[in-house]
């Protein structure tokens, strides 16, 4: 047993050499723009459109993943935008909406600095996680991001996000087509 825990120890380590090929995980941290615009539809084609609103967000980034070489990363990947939202009851509550998948990254150079550009999909959600009354809307959705690594594991990228979250409830549905925009600040471990 010590045997097995003192080669999966050594494994971590290995992990960790400052190149990128290998096991790689990342947080990050940012500010950017959560918009969206919100539909509701019934089965006798009655639709009411509220404008595309725009609200201040927070972001969060985790990865986790495997990089095949020193210069393509495929991880999956969620970004969070976090922003407030006053919903029809006047209430102010935190909405969340992400787009978690697999994301697939290109580094220009194999050793920092470097740019790198990335893309791809996953689920896309509409969600008030403090709230036990609401249900979370998904959809498939999109990402992309272009970014700068400045140094051994820390980065600075610009994201952009996107999906039609929905959800349908006695024949009416309502949708919330979403585009965020955010700069994070990211640590990915390798």
């Amino acid at each position: 047993m010590s045997l097995l825990f003192v080669v999966a120890l050594s494994g971590i380590a290995h992990a960790w050499d400052k190149e990128r090929k290998g096991f790689v995980l990342g947080l990050g941290v940012g500010i950017g723009s959560a918009s969206f615009k919100q539909t509701v539809s019934d089965a006798y084609l009655n639709k009411i459109e509220a404008p595309r609103e725009s609200k201040t967000a927070f972001f969060t980034n985790f990865e986790i993943g495997y990089a095949p070489s020193n210069q393509f990363v495929i991880t999956y990947s969620n970004v969070v935008p976090w922003f407030k939202f006053t919903n029809i009851y006047h209430n102010e509550i935190t909405m969340i909406s992400s787009v978690g998948g697999p994301v697939f990254t290109y580094y220009f150079r194999p050793n920092p600095p470097s740019f790198l550009i990335g893309g791809g999909f996953g689920f896309a959600t509409w969600a008030a996680p403090f709230e036990s009354d609401i249900d979370s809307w998904s959809s498939i959705g999109f990402s992309g991001r272009v970014g700068y690594e400045f140094g051994h594991n820390f980065n600075l990228t610009l994201h952009l996000l996107g999906g039609n979250p929905s959800k349908t409830v006695y024949g009416v549905k309502g949708e919330t087509s979403t585009l965020s925009v955010g700069l994070t600040v990211n640590w990915l471990g390798y």
